[in-house]
């Protein structure tokens, strides 16, 4: 099987505490296959699927130049959201707020990786942080809450991906790229 990548934005660990209280006051554990370990915790910028040593290498470059165009900034979510039937939603996640910073550093990280000839998905960008996913045919969801602690943090550096199935954590960051012209 190939090795998958991704691009992401981890959530630091002290950030990770009120999503897990989320996760545990909704019993996602009762209702999905799969809830997300607090050390996978991650804003997806884009899913690349497999990549050959000459693009990963390009792109490697490419997000190395790209990363001192862009400026830390600050990211918040308030709410929990889901993707798919409200009662059994295939995917609930942490919500992020609309900024144009993220939007604008996951539109430049989009282009250099269409440009070194990766196929990336169509679907628009929607920020987010996955607390659990594939709807496990059990158990009623409950109520999707508000954070009564927000999650807010400020991004000053993104990572290149390897997806490890099988393993725990299931990510490991291969390249990290700090923000800014330092």
């Amino acid at each position: 099987m190939n090795q998958h990548y991704f691009v992401g934005i981890s959530v630091p660990k002290q950030q990770t505490i009120s999503l897990i209280k989320a996760t545990d006051q909704m019993e996602l554990k009762k209702t999905h296959k799969i809830v997300v370990a607090p050390e996978d915790m991650h804003i997806t910028l884009m899913y690349l699927g497999a990549v050959n040593p000459h693009q990963m290498n390009e792109l490697i470059k490419y997000m190395e130049s790209a990363s001192k165009c862009h400026n830390p900034f600050e990211i918040h979510s308030t709410s929990v959201r889901v993707f798919g039937n409200e009662e059994m939603p295939r995917v609930v996640y942490a919500k992020i707020e609309e900024k144009p910073e993220l939007h604008s550093l996951q539109t430049d990280l989009s282009i250099g990786a269409t440009e070194t000839g990766l196929l990336l998905d169509k679907k628009p960008f929607v920020p987010h942080i996955t607390l659990a996913k594939k709807w496990g045919g059990f158990g009623q969801m409950q109520s999707i809450i508000s954070f009564n602690d927000p999650v807010s943090f400020t991004v000053e550096k993104f990572s290149l991906f390897e997806i490890r199935p099988n393993q725990s954590p299931k990510y490991k960051p291969i390249a990290t790229f700090q923000l800014g012209d330092r």
